[in-house]
């Protein structure tokens, strides 16, 4: 089966074939902090969240999991589209079940707050931490692309934190720089994977649930802004987790940390709150293929 999108001089390990599209002009350019802003869509069971735990090892990086997933729920979720989730209702309050830990009651709570929120604080978080910038990464899943304006890298129809972000980059003198990453991965591999959590999502493969024909719509908006697009299949990065990250990075214009490799196993800081529905194979692993599949 062939490669989603088709392969061409944008694949990783080839030509790049954009700039990164840079968010703020602040006044003093040549003396700028840079932080990048990794966008990484996949469809599901594509091992992003492996990735995400790549990124979070770095020590001048913060992962947001998902950050417009709960957007998404609240239009496509309630039974319509025959999408639901057993943690639905707790997820759109920010309230955790009543057989919940309750030292987890943070996790329910920070999904209250919308995607540009998340960059906000992130950026801030960074900025608080030291003064040469660092990394956002945010795991998305292709679906949630309607709500992502592609021309101004923001979600669409918020305006209150991405001004305060706004504000905040012209304050510090701190560029904010956008890349995306296409994580793909053979389609028929998808579905089965997905199948495995049938339990979570009631074995509906429908294409609001799995998004696989909206990676071609991204790839084609964000080539259309001019944004820099990286597309990596993670099959590669599970065959040769190394190399495929080094040129990862190097794509994003960022520099490789070996400790992309390995992590703690079990559950992780950034994980949102629906992860002990869908994460049990990737807690047991420590690494990319140590302890678990990835999956």
């Amino acid at each position: 089966m062939g490669r989603y999108p088709p392969a061409h001089d944008d694949c990783i390990g080839r030509k790049s074939v954009s700039k990164a599209t840079i968010e703020s002009l602040p006044p003093n350019r040549n003396m700028a902090t840079k932080i990048t802003v990794v966008h990484c869509w996949s469809a599901p069971r594509s091992r992003s969240t492996a990735l995400l735990y790549s990124f979070e090892a770095r020590s001048n990086t913060v992962a947001l999991d998902e950050p417009l997933y709960r957007r998404w729920l609240q239009e496509k979720g309630g039974g319509n589209l025959g999408i639901s989730r057993p943690y639905e209702e707790a997820f759109l309050a920010g309230i955790p079940p009543a057989d919940e830990d309750a030292a987890d009651a943070w996790r329910w709570q920070r999904e209250q707050q919308c995607f540009n929120e998340r960059i906000y604080h992130a950026v801030d978080t960074l900025l608080n931490n030291n003064d040469n910038g660092g990394i956002v990464f945010a795991k998305q899943m292709a679906k949630f692309a309607t709500l992502f304006d592609f021309e101004s890298n923001w979600e669409s129809g918020e305006s209150k934190w991405r001004d305060k972000c706004h504000e905040l980059l012209l304050e510090k003198n701190v560029q904010l720089v956008h890349c995306h990453v296409l994580l793909i991965r053979d389609p028929v591999s998808v579905l089965g994977s997905w199948n495995n959590s049938s339990d979570v999502h009631g074995s509906n493969p429908h294409p609001d649930e799995i998004g696989i024909t909206q990676l071609l719509d991204i790839y084609a908006k964000a080539i259309g802004g001019n944004h820099a697009v990286v597309v990596i299949d993670s099959d590669d990065l599970a065959d040769d987790p190394c190399k495929s990250l080094r040129d990862l990075c190097s794509a994003v214009n960022i520099e490789y940390d070996e400790s992309m490799l390995r992590w703690e196993a079990g559950e992780h800081e950034c994980d949102g709150p629906w992860s002990k529905w869908w994460y049990h194979n990737v807690w047991k692993s420590s690494g990319w293929n140590v302890g678990g599949d990835n999956d």
